[in-house]
């Protein structure tokens, strides 16, 4: 059982120096962020099935069924602060 571990570990460290995927990867989600956009602000979309709620001075996701329907305090998109560099 070890040494199919360690073959199973050795195909994948291959396949990634090649650049394939293992087999069952899950696609990783496609970043919001686009060139010459502002580099202090971000909209991150809500993921499919929910919306945004404002919460006070920050968001939390709230899952919805059928299309979203607008009330207050929801959106679609949230905007975000860009922390630059770490507090120390």
């Amino acid at each position: 059982m070890a040494s199919s571990r360690k073959q199973q570990a050795a195909i994948a460290v291959n396949m990634k120096q090649k650049g394939k995927k293992p087999k069952g990867a899950k696609p990783m989600a496609k970043s919001v962020y686009k060139k010459g956009g502002s580099t202090s602000m971000k909209s991150v979309k809500a993921p499919e099935g929910f919306h945004w709620m404002k919460d006070g001075s920050g968001y939390k996701l709230m899952k919805h069924s059928g299309k979203f329907v607008k009330h207050p305090g929801a959106s679609l998109t949230a905007k975000f602060k860009i922390q630059k560099k770490h507090s120390k």
